[in-house]
């Protein structure tokens, strides 16, 4: 976004006398009339695409969460888990550094070069990635691999960007927007895998369907909406668990929650419930059958 005339006076006066602040200005303003890639792919064409390593695939925030949609490559699919490894790219040659793979147009599918930033990594769920929007072959996957971990600058049609020369490189600040926006799309996914089995405590307000709302009205404001599918999201990739006390007779009537949600929304709350409902009573009973055996 440009900034207005009388803003941007006083940055060119607040940044003339610091070079640091002066390049990095400069590339901002080259990046911001440089329209970012938008691919039409339709939604029908889109859902016949499985993810598969190489492929360059538009990442989007989580629903309820912030941040851009960005291009980026699949590393790795990790179909257990719904999550892909992937790396985060952009189009602009001159920022790149000698952490990034740089590939001519006609080797992505894309009308434009395609900068990898092979250490801007991390997983992100199967639901966050939308159109393919070219590929990137194994052998280019594996020409990007000798240039930037091995330095081999002898590769073809790949090359890396000159090493970053400390925080006065205006590409320094650019990077660290990179890795920044970068952990907007992948903190979610990432938070959970390394969770592993250590299980979530959900919050009591989640248990309870006047919490969301009546989610069949459109009336209903679009954060409760979020909310309920947050919650879901929770319960289908990570182990949680609940306090005994939030066992509510509410909370464990279908009826309930077909009332404040609508019936097809509110059977499917309850059914993702469910399996905790049942975790946690068995957990009470355990010791009571102990006690009556």
């Amino acid at each position: 976004m440009t900034p207005p005339s009388g803003e941007t006076e006083s940055l060119d006066r607040e940044t003339a006398d610091d070079p640091v602040a002066t390049g990095l200005a400069a590339a901002r303003k080259e990046l911001s009339i440089r329209p970012r890639y938008q691919k039409k792919v339709s939604s029908a064409s889109a859902a016949i695409q499985p993810v598969a390593r190489g492929d360059i695939r538009l990442v989007e925030p989580l629903p309820w969460m912030e941040g851009h949609k960005r291009l980026a490559v699949v590393r790795r699919v990790d179909a257990q888990r719904d999550a892909a490894e992937m790396m985060l790219t952009h189009p602009w040659p001159e920022l790149a550094t000698d952490t990034d793979a740089v590939i001519a147009s006609d080797d992505s599918d894309l009308p434009h070069p395609l900068v990898v930033e092979c250490y801007v990594r991390g997983p992100v769920w199967l639901l966050q990635l939308r159109e393919r929007a070219g590929t990137l072959t194994e052998s280019l996957l594996q020409a990007i691999g000798d240039v930037v971990v091995d330095r081999d600058r002898t590769v073809e049609s790949v090359y890396a960007g000159p090493a970053l020369a400390g925080p006065t490189d205006p590409r320094w600040h650019f990077k660290e927007d990179e890795v920044r926006e970068w952990g907007t799309l992948t903190d979610d996914c990432t938070a959970a895998l390394l969770e592993d089995d250590d299980p979530w405590l959900l919050e009591s307000e989640r248990l309870h369907p006047q919490t969301y709302g009546d989610t069949s009205n459109p009336a209903t404001p679009p954060r409760e909406h979020l909310r309920l599918a947050e919650t879901v999201h929770l319960i289908a990739t990570r182990p949680v668990t609940m306090e005994f006390q939030e066992l509510t007779p509410e909370t464990m009537d279908p009826g309930r929650w077909v009332e404040y949600l609508g019936r097809d929304i509110g059977i499917a709350a309850f059914t993702a419930l469910q399996p905790i409902h049942d975790k946690t009573l068995s957990t009470l009973g355990d010791p009571m059958l102990m006690r009556a055996a």
